[in-house]
């Protein structure tokens, strides 16, 4: 059937109005929300938008119904703003030790099934150097004999000047006996390291099994 043009038309502007009485209606429904906020002093202030006098201060946005959508804070200090930076970089940091410490859980337990192979892989680490130790105090006592008998042999000059070959003799025993001394302490430092580390290592696999039954 033909509908008569007028009639189209009518239609037409009616659903135009209807849509812009929609689009109004769909506009004014996010719309309408109360801001209220107390001045300096103590004054309650409304607004329907976010109020000027109280750019420093809390401030509450509402709806019609008077329900708090949100709290709107004041904007933060240069030394707030300083202090929430220094906290997240601490939470960020904290967060990353945290995930290492998982990952070298989990190494931990995938390198070592009881404590007696953490025990035998320090005694591994520790094999050289306690024999690289155990042969420069072996070095270390020979030469402090060296040096008793030199000193003997420099007291029969006593009152006089020492020949050249004695005193080189001396020179070079005093010098050894200080490398010595030296290497010494550097793998007595390297024994005491591994030692910390494994002892570390047992005491966090104590923790880490405190609750896993044993094999009987």
């Amino acid at each position: 059937m033909r509908v008569p043009r007028g009639a189209l038309l009518w239609s037409v502007l009616g659903l135009g109005i209807a849509g812009s009485a929609m689009a109004q209606s769909s506009g004014n429904a996010g719309a309408g929300h109360i801001y209220t906020c107390k001045d300096a002093s103590g004054r309650m202030i409304t607004s329907d938008q976010p109020i000027p006098e109280c750019a420093n201060r809390n401030q509450e946005e509402r709806s019609k119904g008077g329900i708090i959508l949100r709290e709107i804070p004041p904007p933060l200090t240069a030394a707030q703003r300083a202090q929430a930076e220094a906290d997240e970089k601490k939470r960020r940091a904290d967060e990353a030790e945290k995930l290492e410490q998982q990952r070298r859980d989990r190494v931990l337990l995938s390198t070592y099934s009881s404590e007696q192979d953490i025990q035998g892989a320090r005694n591994r680490a520790l094999g050289d150097f306690k024999d690289a130790l155990d042969a420069a105090n072996g070095r270390l006592a020979g030469l402090n004999q060296e040096h008793a008998a030199n000193a003997r042999e420099a007291e029969t000059y006593k009152g006089k000047t020492l020949p050249a070959a004695l005193q080189r003799k001396i020179d070079l025993n005093e010098s050894a006996i200080a490398n010595e001394m030296h290497t010494i302490t550097d793998r007595q430092g390297d024994i005491d390291r591994i030692n910390q580390r494994f002892d570390v290592e047992l005491s966090r696999f104590r923790e880490l099994t405190k609750d896993v039954p044993k094999d009987k």
